[in-house]
């Protein structure tokens, strides 16, 4: 098997870069306990003991005060003084809810649940729950995980996240989250630099040709491939699709402008790992902030404190050309602004642009993604993988991938056949 991979290091945005001692996780930042088929591969790759329990302490600003919540649980969320009895109360509903779009859903395809497509999660909110928990809670959430206001999200990946990561706890591994594509990427054969042009099926297998910079183009023929990419590079590459096919995959996507900080002291008495903003707390283009030293050891040098910073969609696509050097000025502005004793001293800056990066559609879009996987051919010898298939992590790209090579294997005739993946 080939994998014929476009950057110079493996991992997508499940990577993890060393810089003047800071160890910076390059977009994806937190791993699951409920990312079971990301722990069964760990396991099955002999990478259990690389990895350890985390902090798995939240947080939302309301009003000035850093309110923590321990996970998503339902005793940390009946626990807190950041919502009224009332609004406690009203939790059941979204509980019920949850439940219910748990039961169309899985991590390989959200399209299950596209009967649940109907509203935003913004009207979701409104509709079912009081305004504080909308202002404080669901709110916050969406500009965390999705970069975007609610109103622009469908609520079929919230309610699957919540159902999936409620009460859950964190893991890492010292190495960073990159340390499991590192590792299986070293027992695979993988051309980096690699840029596929196009990806044709025949009668006899597929045809890949694609290209790396100073050498001649190449031509392979191989019996399969997998097409693991983000959804908008996908018709550039596949002359089968249809175009309502091709239309469905040209959205879907923002760019995403990530900041990482590092400073010579921590900010005081704060122990939390995420904290949630709501809209205008800060800065009203400011998503979510993460302390990196104290998500997982092995991150800082001793005595450090490691902040990154998460942007809004709009904000991302404004600054996206700016300097370097000025949006981290911005992004330390507005960390000082929820945690201002942080250390006076910044010491290290690290700015990275992804394009595409967070996958999330707007309400009826995952009722357009069961139109799109009911027009896919299971017996193709090209089968798609990616997280527009899911909801955005690293769990569900990687059971997306799983379910395409075993697509694969069937067409095959078993788990022994060769393909190459891009």
């Amino acid at each position: 098997m080939t994998v014929l991979e476009r950057s110079r290091r493996p991992g997508g945005r499940m990577a993890t870069v060393e810089h003047l001692g800071y160890r910076i996780d390059t977009a994806a930042s937190v791993l699951s306990t409920g990312y079971g088929r990301m722990l069964a591969l760990i396991a099955e790759a002999g990478l259990g003991d690389q990895i350890e329990p985390t902090n798995a302490i939240m947080a939302v600003l309301r009003e000035g005060r850093i309110h923590r919540l321990n996970g998503l649980g339902l005793g940390s969320l009946l626990g807190t003084r950041l919502f009224s009895p009332r609004a406690k109360l009203a939790l059941s509903r979204m509980l019920v809810d949850v439940a219910r779009c748990a039961k169309r859903s899985n991590w390989d395809d959200l399209s299950g649940a596209a009967d649940r497509d109907v509203e935003s999660v913004a009207a979701y909110a409104d509709r079912r729950l009081l305004a504080e928990l909308s202002d404080y809670l669901i709110e916050p959430m969406c500009r965390g995980l999705y970069l975007m206001p609610p109103d622009q999200v469908s609520v079929v990946p919230l309610l699957f996240f919540l159902g999936v990561m409620a009460g859950r706890s964190f893991f890492s591994s010292q190495r960073g989250v990159g340390f499991l594509t590192e590792d299986l990427a070293r027992r695979l054969h993988v051309e980096y630099e690699a840029t596929v042009e196009d990806v044709e099926e025949h009668p006899g297998g597929v045809r890949v040709h694609w290209t790396r910079p100073g050498e001649e183009a190449r031509v392979d023929d191989v019996a399969a491939a997998v097409l693991a990419v983000p959804a908008v590079h996908v018709p550039a590459l596949h002359r089968g699709l249809t175009a309502p096919q091709t239309a469905f995959l040209r959205t879907g996507y923002s760019r995403s402008v990530v900041v990482s900080f590092g400073v010579s002291r921590p900010p005081e008495d704060e122990p939390a790992m995420w904290l949630n903003l709501p809209r205008g707390s800060a800065s009203p283009d400011l998503a979510a902030v993460v302390l990196e030293h104290n998500k997982a050891p092995g991150r800082v040098p001793p005595g450090r404190g490691m902040i990154t910073t998460f942007w809004m969609r709009d904000w991302s696509r404004r600054r996206w050309d700016q300097d370097d050097a000025v949006l981290a000025r911005e992004a330390v502005d507005a960390a000082r602004k929820v945690l201002p004793t942080l250390g006076d001293e910044v010491e290290m800056t690290s700015v990275r642009r992804w394009d595409p990066c967070v996958s999330v559609r707007p309400p009826g879009g995952y009722r357009a993604l069961r139109e799109f996987t009911r027009g896919l051919d299971p017996s193709s010898r090209i089968q798609l993988a990616g997280d527009y298939f899911t909801s955005i992590s690293t769990n569900g790209s990687l059971c997306t991938g799983e379910s395409a090579a075993a697509r694969v294997a069937r067409r095959l005739g078993g788990p022994g056949s060769h393909a190459s993946e891009r």
